[in-house]
């Protein structure tokens, strides 16, 4: 099985033209909301915490980026394509902002390693490959290899799980992190994925009754 999702250069899909331009056209009005929801205060310096929840959620992006990458090509559902092009934009955009902090910090992001160590800075250190909510390789294969419902309905079901990972993650750092920043990103991940797993089981009832199921 050739093109796995693991963020180290597999081939990506092309976006269907409708995608690229409904991110170029929003991209802008999701940095001004960001940029008005994060402090600029100078922080004292990242504690285990600042630079554990921004290396390891930047790893949870990663993938969560390649499987909305695949969904925006594929997705038979156009709700759930609009799903799938969310997280693409507005985690590309944290993303972003992880990188500008890590530079702030002089810090830099650790290399793709499966067995690298996560989630010390919660007293839970796990195998990146092991981190609650990163869809093992098997289920990326799935996800590869579905298409029309099914796809939708994986998708949902794949994304509902990350989602629910990096929510606890991000629920920490809101509470643990010390650098303002940080704790303010945190804070808008968590409202945004818990809102966003909500609404992705909806959307699973939806289909799941047009199917008769």
């Amino acid at each position: 099985m050739t093109g796995r999702l693991d963020g180290r250069g597999v081939r990506r899909p092309d976006w269907p033209r409708w995608a690229a331009l409904a991110v170029a056209a929003t991209f802008l009005v999701a940095a001004v909301g960001y940029f008005i929801g994060v402090r600029t205060t100078e922080p004292d310096a990242p504690t285990a915490a600042d630079v554990g929840f921004v290396a390891d959620m930047t790893s949870h992006h990663d993938q969560a980026v390649e499987m909305a990458l695949i969904a925006v090509d594929r997705a038979a559902d156009p709700i759930v394509r609009s799903f799938a092009t969310e997280v693409v934009i507005f985690q590309r955009w944290e993303l972003g902002r992880f990188r500008s902090i890590q530079e702030r910090w002089g810090v830099r992001q650790p290399e793709y390693d499966p067995e690298r160590e996560t989630m010390a800075w919660m007293d839970m250190g796990t195998p990146l490959s092991a981190m609650p909510g990163m869809a093992a390789e098997a289920d990326l294969d799935r996800l590869q290899d579905a298409s029309g419902t099914a796809f939708d309905l994986l998708f949902l079901e794949l994304m509902s799980e990350h989602h629910r990972g990096g929510l606890h993650m991000a629920e920490a750092a809101e509470e643990d992190a010390s650098d303002p920043e940080v704790r303010d990103l945190a804070g808008i991940m968590a409202r945004t994925q818990a809102s966003e797993i909500a609404e992705y089981a909806a959307q699973v009832e939806r289909i799941r009754a047009t199917m008769g199921r």
